[in-house]
C-alpha cells in the first residue's frame, strides 16, 4: 500500500520573545497551516538571580524540564520523525533542537526548506558590535565571539536562509547569501487595539522603564537623567519595574504610561519597543547611526544614548506637542510595519522566495 503524506504545515521552533507563536498564529489566521513548538515551557530572562515570568506562549512543547538528558533527546527525535512527513517549511528561532544542530542535518536530508531567525544576543559578536557602538555594554571576549561565529558557520552548512534585524544581519553576511530583514510582530492585534494617544493638553506625564537586563538597557542613565530633571523642578511620574511580568501584564503597564524608556546601549530595537509604539507610546531607544538607513524612513523612536538621554527627556517635557506628534507617528509606524497583515505579507514574501508555494 502506498502512503502519500501531505506536506502542508509550517513549523516554528523556539522562544524568542514569543515570536514563533505570534508568527504561527498570524499565518493560521490567513489560512496557512502553522504550529509553534517550544522545547519546554520555561522562561528565564534577566540579571543573575532574577527570574522573568513572561509566560511566553506556544502551541506545543516537546519535553518536561524534569526529564533527564537522554529522555529529552529521545522526545526531540520522536517529534522530528512525526513532523518530517508534514513539514512544508521549518522556521527556527535562536537555534535548532539538538546538540551540534544534528536535526538540521536530518531535515536537510529530507529536503525540507529551512530558515532561521535570530534576535537579541543570539549571534551578536562583541568585537564587531563594539567597533560600531561606543555605548555597547560588554567588554571584548574572544571565547564568546568564537562560539558565536562557530554557531553561525555550523548552521550555515544546513540552512540557506536567515531572517533577522539590520544589526544581526551584519554578522550573518560573511556566511549566508540569503538574508531577509524582518520585523517583529506585536503580541496583540495592532489593527484592532483601542489606543489612547498622548494629548498635548495632558498635565501629568508618566515615564516607564522595565529593564530585563539593567546593564544592557542603560537603566542607570535613565534614572540619573530623571533624578536630575526632578531636582530642577520638572514634574512627572516615573515607574521602574522589575522584569517579573508576563507579556500581558507588561502590555498593561505600557498602556498606562505616557513615555516608554526602552534602552540606551544596544543599538537596535526589539520586541518591547514594538509593544510600546503599537500602543502609541513615544519610546526612547538607541538606534546605531550606521543602521538607521536600514530601517524604514518613518522610524519614530526618540534616538537616545547615555550622552543625550537627559537632553532628549528635557526636550519632551518642554515640548508636549512633540510628544503628541511622536505618539501618533509611533502608532502609525507600528500599524504599517508590525501589524498582523504586515507580518503575514512579509513572511509570505520570505517563504515564497525560498521556493515554497501557497
Amino acid at each position: 500500500m502506498k502512503y502519500i503524506f501531505k506536506k502542508d504545515t509550517i513549523y516554528h521552533f523556539g522562544y524568542l520573545a514569543g515570536i514563533p507563536y505570534f508568527n504561527s498564529t498570524i499565518l493560521n489566521e490567513h489560512g496557512v497551516k502553522s504550529i509553534s513548538i517550544a522545547p519546554y515551557i520555561f522562561d528565564n530572562l534577566g540579571e543573575e538571580g532574577k527570574v522573568s515570568k513572561r509566560n511566553l506562549p506556544t502551541n506545543k512543547s516537546i519535553y518536561n524540564t524534569e526529564d533527564n538528558k537522554i529522555i529529552k533527546i529521545l522526545k526531540v527525535f520522536f517529534c522530528i520523525l512525526k513532523i518530517i512527513p508534514k513539514a512544508k517549511l521549518i522556521h527556527f528561532y535562536g537555534n535548532s533542537l539538538l546538540p551540534m544542530n544534528i536535526d538540521l542535518f536530518i531535515f536537510k536530508i529530507f529536503r525540507i526548506p529551512m530558515i532561521i531567525t535570530w534576535g537579541g544576543t543570539d549571534i551578536r559578536v562583541i568585537s564587531i558590535a563594539r567597533k560600531n557602538n561606543p555605548y555597547f555594554y560588554l567588554e571584548n571576549n574572544l571565547d564568546y565571539d568564537l562560539k558565536k561565529i562557530k554557531l553561525i558557520k555550523r548552521i550555515s552548512n544546513y540552512v540557506d536562509y536567515v531572517a533577522t534585524d539590520p544589526e544581526l544581519a551584519l554578522y550573518c553576511e560573511p556566511y549566508f547569501k540569503n538574508i531577509f530583514i524582518n520585523k517583529q510582530p506585536c503580541s496583540y492585534y495592532l489593527n484592532k487595539e483601542n489606543v489612547f494617544l498622548f494629548s498635548k493638553n495632558k498635565k501629568d506625564i508618566k515615564f516607564l522603564h522595565i529593564p530585563t537586563r539593567e546593564n544592557l538597557k542603560g537603566t542607570q542613565y535613565f534614572v540619573e537623567a530623571l533624578e536630575k530633571l526632578k531636582n530642577e523642578g520638572y514634574l512627572f511620574d516615573f515607574e521602574l519595574l522589575k522584569p517579573e511580568l508576563s507579556q500581558i501584564e507588561m502590555k498593561q503597564k505600557i498602556f498606562e504610561c505616557d513615555i516608554y524608556l526602552d534602552e540606551l546601549r544596544c543599538g537596535s530595537y526589539g520586541m518591547t519597543a514594538v509593544e510600546a509604539i503599537g500602543l502609541g507610546k513615544p519610546t526612547l531607544t538607541f538606534i546605531r547611526e550606521d543602521l538607521i538607513s536600514r530601517f524604514p524612513k518613518e522610524l519614530p523612536f526618540v534616538n537616545s544614548n547615555p550622552d543625550n538621554v537627559y537632553d532628549n527627556i528635557k526636550w519632551l517635557l518642554d515640548n508636549k506637542e512633540k510628544i503628541e506628534e511622536i505618539s501618533i507617528a509611533s502608532r502609525e509606524y507600528a500599524v504599517k510595519y508590525h501589524s498582523n497583515d504586515a507580518i503575514y505579507n512579509e513572511l509570505l514574501k520570505f517563504y515564497t522566495e525560498m521556493g515554497v508555494n501557497f
